[in-house]
């Protein structure tokens, strides 16, 4: 390891954000937990992309080392949690097209990230997880979803328990949203 990897300056020395998220997606006990690691670092804003991918590099072989490089790629493509992740699977199994991820709207109080975007036919969808359900954060997503449904877009919300145990009703109701649309599938 060099200073690129290492802390040159801290007491007791340490590895650096990018090579301790690598290090730990490697040596996690599960798949899961190694996205987790690399998603969590990004989205908490620790390291972007670039600085993972690097640091993977330089790592060189590592168990999960595949799953560590698309989880950069993830990260990099605006993934911001886990559900957000395994959307982004469920639409490329079912040959959705491939949605802008954290697409900025602004609205009436602030600018504002869409989960996953497809601008050819407003399609929006939105991917909600228990941290939705705290009331400011729930009124500020319905004012949101209501201006969004203003503008025209057609909007779909799933709930992060249904795209992991509901996959089948989710890809039923993306389908069915883009027919309406008049997309080719």
């Amino acid at each position: 390891m060099t200073d690129l990897d290492v802390h040159p300056f801290h007491a007791p020395r340490r590895t650096r954000v990018a090579r301790s998220a690598c290090d730990a997606a490697a040596w996690a006990v599960s798949d899961r937990s190694a996205r987790l690691y690399v998603i969590a670092a990004v989205q908490q804003g620790l390291i972007n992309a670039a600085g993972l991918y690097d640091a993977l590099t330089r790592r060189g072989p590592c168990r999960r080392h595949g799953l560590i490089l698309e989880s950069i790629h993830d990260a990099a493509g605006g993934a911001a949690s886990l559900p957000e992740v395994d959307f982004g699977e469920l639409c490329a199994r079912a040959g959705f097209p491939r949605p802008e991820r954290q697409a900025i709207r602004k609205g009436p109080d602030g600018r504002y990230y869409l989960d996953a975007h497809w601008a050819r036919w407003r399609i929006t969808a939105e991917v909600h997880g228990a941290q939705h359900q705290q009331i400011d954060r729930w009124d500020a997503d319905l004012r949101r979803s209501n201006e969004l449904v203003i503008a025209g877009d057609r909007l779909l919300i799933f709930s992060s328990y249904a795209i992991r145990h509901q996959p089948d009703e989710v890809e039923r109701q993306l389908r069915a949203v883009f027919r309406a649309a008049g997309a080719p599938l």
